[in-house]
């Protein structure tokens, strides 16, 4: 009988599947995206057209959660509801608690001793949003994963049983949803009348609706499994492509909600390659501090917003251009260190 993580090929031979791979590329992918959301907010405020490069790090991360959600319940078929929920709260939401009560600190520092605005308003929206920019993810991913959670474990627990045209037909159906999310407008107008908090969970809202299609297309990758032999690297050469095209489409012609997602997908492609070397086993071991990275990265970023504006200095490209790997090697940094104690380790996710 073939392990629950093989398949059986036309010749009835057993095929390991990407559940039960070591994909390196994967981790190494998750570091490429994380220095890429450090350059879209470092570039933000001063060239948008520049920090658009960057578009496809959010979609790939939630196209890799899902994927990556799928493949652990084909490894672990058995787990339950209830402790796949305290485990992804522990994982996502106490290190977003945790960030929210950083962030909150540091605005409150920026705030007498730059800017010196008023006090700092809270609302319930924080649970929500966070008290940074790039903290509204964590909260998306805890409320997608609980209602994706029968539908990837049903998926998962019958995957090997499928036939071609059932998983033929599912991965259709999930692609055809994720691109319907694409193209369809936001379903809800803002109210003229809303107040801050309404306003900030409305603006949740719809940066929710635009990293779905790649969730459903994530999951849409997992259930096929994948080529193999030249067929995958075709596929990865594919991915390779669109990425690199619908980035400059989005550089050229601006924000696209498919494009990103498109782009997101090309990446995951690039990244379930099962390409190893040196260096590739060496950056896959930062990998796992992507998610840290993308917490940590905007203490530093506005950090040096605020020098900048404080000592008068000169905005220009190349101080960006400093300011981003400044920022990247000072969070990989704070990363390193916070992992280094099993009392802060917990704040990189």
């Amino acid at each position: 009988m073939p392990m629950p993580t093989e398949s059986i090929n036309r010749r009835g031979d057993a095929v390991v599947s990407l559940a039960a791979e070591r994909l390196p590329m994967l981790d190494v992918g998750r570091l490429i995206a994380a220095a890429a959301i450090v350059w879209l907010h470092t570039w933000l405020t001063y060239r948008c057209d520049v920090s658009d490069a960057a578009r496809f790090a959010v979609p790939f991360f939630t196209a890799t959660a899902s994927f990556l959600m799928f493949q652990s319940f084909r490894r672990k078929p058995n787990t339950s509801f209830v402790s796949f929920t305290i485990n992804r709260f522990r994982r996502i939401y106490f290190p977003f608690l945790g960030w929210c009560f950083i962030y909150l600190i540091a605005s409150d520092l920026k705030r007498r001793f730059v800017t010196h605005a008023g006090p700092v308003r809270l609302s319930w929206s924080v649970f929500l949003i966070g008290t940074s920019l790039q903290l509204w993810f964590l909260p998306f991913l805890l409320i997608v994963s609980l209602p994706l959670f029968p539908v990837s474990m049903f998926l998962a627990r019958r995957r090997i049983s499928m036939r071609q045209m059932t998983v033929t037909t599912i991965t259709v159906v999930l692609a055809v949803l994720g691109l319907v999310i694409a193209l369809a407008p936001f379903p809800w107008n803002e109210p003229s009348d809303s107040g801050q908090t309404l306003g900030e969970a409305y603006w949740f809202a719809v940066l929710s609706w635009q990293a779905l299609p790649a969730l459903f297309w994530g999951l849409a990758v997992a259930v096929v499994d994948g080529p193999r032999g030249m067929a995958r690297l075709l596929c990865g050469v594919i991915g390779a492509i669109v990425l690199v095209v619908t980035t400059a489409v989005v550089l050229i012609h601006g924000r696209n909600t498919l494009l990103e997602n498109l782009a997101g997908i090309g990446a995951l492609f690039v990244a379930i390659m099962p390409w190893n070397s040196v260096l590739i086993g060496r950056l896959a071991v930062w990998g796992t501090a992507a998610y840290g990275i993308y917490l940590a990265h905007a203490l530093f970023v506005e950090a040096f917003f605020a020098i900048v504006r404080k000592a008068h200095l000169p905005d220009s490209a190349p101080a960006r251009l400093g300011q981003f790997f400044a920022t990247l090697l000072l969070t990989t940094a704070t990363v390193w260190i916070l992992n280094r104690s099993k009392w802060t380790r917990w704040l990189n996710g």
